[in-house]
């Protein structure tokens, strides 16, 4: 059977020709491919004389099945399964712990969170990124501090920026300390990042920071990105700064990359309008 990581799909019309005892003995077959598929359709029919294959399936040889089982069986909230789950925490496949993850945050997350903030040191970043996605959205006030305090501490640049992606989907005045910090570190993934968060909640964006970040002496793609992101958000001091920027700090347009070209384009026309 491939091992390469497939998401579950509508089975479409195939569906109706699916019943509960076609879906179970698919789970039991000898084939691995039968099973992946039972465990697919699994996903859209939910009925709980289901539940007890798909937990069998959690311990199925192939990462597949193990990973789309996870998905189907997140539609019970029973907290029986967490225990079945939390195993998976340990799995191999990164795709299959990465399920349970998000898997055990939806069905309970009184009961899964310890888990979940075990998963934040799991060595593969999927794991991690996943750990964070779910403590970003279903965490409290202390959640959201302390993920912003990873993130100012976060010697991986992509972990960071997936951290402050994370917590720019929370509306909570808690992290703006953080994301200040992380601007004047000057660490360019980290001002990006940190900029997307300001410019969704256009109310805190500080200022300062604005002129500090395009101050540069030469242009850079972060400041392009943050330009980028000043043209949408529709407020002029944004627009008008970044187009200053561009303006004072021409580049060759021989090497210029083409999402920087567009960009450029993008602001000329903005300023034009």
């Amino acid at each position: 059977m491939n091992d390469a990581r497939r998401e579950p799909e509508e089975p479409g019309a195939d569906l109706s020709r699916m019943s509960v005892e076609h879906i179970i003995a698919g789970l039991c077959s000898k084939n691995a491919e039968e099973r992946a598929q039972a465990a697919e359709y699994a996903i859209v029919i939910e009925d709980e004389l289901l539940l007890d294959s798909l937990v069998m399936a959690l311990s199925d040889p192939e990462e597949t099945v193990r990973a789309l089982a996870v998905y189907a069986i997140s539609n019970y909230k029973k907290s029986e399964i967490i225990v079945s789950l939390t195993a998976l925490l340990q799995d191999t496949s990164g795709w299959v712990c990465e399920s349970a993850v998000h898997a055990l945050a939806i069905i309970n997350w009184v009961e899964a969170k310890p888990f979940i903030m075990g998963a934040l040191n799991d060595s593969r970043l999927r794991v991690r990124a996943e750990a964070i996605n779910c403590l970003a959205r279903f965490g409290d006030s202390n959640d959201i501090t302390m993920l912003a305090r990873i993130a100012c501490q976060a010697q991986d640049t992509i972990e960071r920026k997936i951290v402050i992606h994370a917590l720019a989907e929370r509306d909570d005045r808690a992290v703006d300390d953080y994301m200040h910090t992380l601007v004047e570190r000057a660490d360019l993934t980290a001002i990006a990042a940190a900029f997307s968060y300001f410019l969704r909640h256009l109310n805190v964006i500080p200022t300062h920071l604005l002129t500090q970040a395009l101050s540069a002496e030469e242009p850079s793609p972060m400041a392009y990105e943050m330009a980028k992101g000043f043209a949408r958000s529709a407020v002029d001091e944004l627009v008008s700064a970044a187009s200053e920027y561009m303006n004072e700090h021409p580049v060759d347009v021989a090497n210029i990359p083409p999402h920087v070209e567009e960009l450029a384009m993008h602001m000329r026309s903005r300023m034009k309008s």
